[in-house]
C-alpha cells in the first residue's frame, strides 16, 4: 500500500519549505518537557545504545537521548533544525550526536549512516519520513510512506514512530479555504502500511498534559505556515477557526506509539 499526501510545507518555487533557526528554537521551546520524559522512559535506551534519530528537528529526542546512549545520529533536512540541535548539544557538552542534512530517502545506508542500530525513532516525523525532492530541478515534491518505511525496514534494530491524535483536524481548515487536503496518515493507516509489508507492529499510547497543543493561534500558525499566507490571510483564517472550528477545552494529547522490528 502506498499513501500518498499533499500536505507537505513547501517554498513558492515548490521545494520543502525550510525552518529558519528562529522557527526552530521556538518549535523547541513549544514541545512538552513531559512528552519528552515519558517517551524517554518507554524506550529504556541503554549506555551502550546507538540511536537513529529520523526527522530529529531541533533536537527534541536526540539530545536528552545523547545524555544516555552511546550515540545518537540525527538526520533532518532544515539547515536551521540541525543548527539549534547542535546549540543545544554544545549546551549540553554533548559530543556524541552525528546530524545528516538530508531527506530520509535520500540518506544512503552505509555511506551517511550504518546498517545497525539498537534503536531507530521518528518521533513526530511522519511527514519527514516519506517527504522527498523530485524532478531535474529537485523542486518537485514527491511524498511515499512505503518507500520510507522500507528503507527503515533494511536496517537492524528495534523501529518505533510516535504519531499524535489530535482532537481539531486540519482538514477542516483547508475546506474553510476551499482547498482540498490529502494530509498526513493518522497511525490506523501507517499500522496497515506496515502490516501490509509483513510486519508484526505493536501500537500503544499515551497521555500527556500540553496547554498548547488545541489552542486556535497555533492551529492558524501551522497552517499558513504551510500554505504561505500573507499576515492579512493568516488573520482572516484565525478568525475563521476561533468562529466556525470547535476545539476541545481539554489540555490533554494522545500519543499513538508504532513498534515494529524487521
Amino acid at each position: 500500500m502506498m499513501y500518498r499526501c499533499n500536505a507537505v510545507a513547501t517554498d513558492k518555487s515548490g521545494g520543502m519549505k525550510q525552518w529558519s533557526t528562529l522557527e526552530a528554537k521556538d518549535f523547541l521551546q513549544s514541545i512538552s518537557s513531559q512528552y519528552i520524559s515519558t517517551l524517554t522512559d518507554i524506550l529504556q535506551v541503554k549506555p551502550e545504545d546507538n540511536i537513529l534519530d529520523i526527522g530529529c528537528g531541533p533536537g527534541t529526542m536526540a539530545v536528552p537521548l545523547a545524555r544516555i546512549a552511546k550515540s545518537v545520529t540525527a538526520i533532518d533536512t532544515s539547515v536551521g533544525m540541525l543548527e539549534t540541535l547542535k546549540e543545544e548539544a554544545e549546551k549540553n557538552g554533548l559530543r556524541n550526536i552525528n546530524c545528516v542534512n538530508k531527506f530520509w530517502r535520500d540518506v544512503e545506508v552505509g555511506i551517511d549512516i550504518t546498517d545497525t542500530y539498537d534503536v531507530v525513532i521518528a518521533s513526530n516525523s511522519i511527514n519527514l519520513l516519506g517527504a522527498k525532492e523530485a524532478g531535474a530541478d529537485r523542486k518537485q515534491l514527491d511524498w511515499d510512506l512505503s518507500d520510507a518505511i522500507a528503507k527503515i525496514n533494511t536496517l537492524k534494530g528495534k523501529n518505533c514512530a510516535t504519531m499524535p491524535l489530535l482532537e481539531h483536524k486540519i482538514n477542516d481548515v483547508y475546506e474553510l479555504l476551499g482547498r482540498q487536503y490529502s494530509g498526513f496518515p493518522d497511525h490506523i493507516i501507517v499500522h496497515n502500511v506496515l502490516f501490509q509489508m509483513g510486519l508484526k507492529v505493536g501500537v500503544d499510547y499515551f497521555v500527556i498534559q500540553d496547554n498548547k497543543v488545541h489552542q486556535n493561534r497555533l492551529l492558524s500558525e501551522r497552517v499558513s505556515w504551510i500554505l504561505n499566507l500573507n499576515n492579512t490571510q493568516r488573520n482572516h483564517l484565525e478568525d475563521t477557526i476561533q468562529r466556525r472550528v470547535k476545539v476541545s477545552d481539554r489540555r490533554l494529547q494522545v500519543w499513538s506509539l508504532i513498534q515494529w522490528i524487521a
